[in-house]
């Protein structure tokens, strides 16, 4: 079930890492999506507040993309679905950019909001053509001017 998992899991999730950072300082980011199915400009902008209120330092948006060949593709046909419209789907881009400012994050990335001082530095590498080492099972890697992931069938 791919990255399924409770808003109540997210929240203790969260929890443990804002309490490790009593300790050690972090750095919380969260990834949000929005355009998942069912999902309305409601339900999306309850998101967007529970994540700009949550204590995370960073937050990626990201608009769902149905790539061929994926479960997705199989149980969402185009135009059939409870997928949002394209209209709603950038109105959520938009929600998200108007919301997120609104609580003190800064939008300096297509994707990607910060508090002050906390931009992503692991996005930076990938625009300074930096080098760096991914692990995991999507992880990419870029070491001596070379792009690497895992072979996928």
């Amino acid at each position: 079930s791919g990255r399924a998992h409770r808003v109540c899991d997210a929240e203790a999730a969260i929890e443990l890492l804002l309490l490790a950072g009593m300790s050690h300082p972090v750095s919380l980011s969260l990834d949000l999506i929005s355009g998942l199915p069912h999902q309305t400009r409601e339900s999306w902008s309850r998101s967007l507040c529970r994540a700009a209120t949550s204590g995370a330092h960073h937050l990626s948006v990201y608009d769902l993309q149905i790539e061929e060949g994926t479960a997705f593709d199989r149980w969402y046909a185009a135009g059939t679905t409870p997928i949002p419209s394209d209209n709603d789907a950038a109105e959520m881009f938009r929600d998200a950019s108007n919301t997120l400012r609104a609580y003190g994050f800064e939008h300096y990335e297509v994707s990607s909001y910060a508090r002050p001082g906390h931009r992503s530095r692991h996005n930076a590498a990938y625009w300074e053509n930096a080098p760096f080492w991914g692990f995991g099972l999507g992880a990419t890697s870029h070491v001596e001017h070379v792009r690497m992931a895992r072979p996928r069938q």
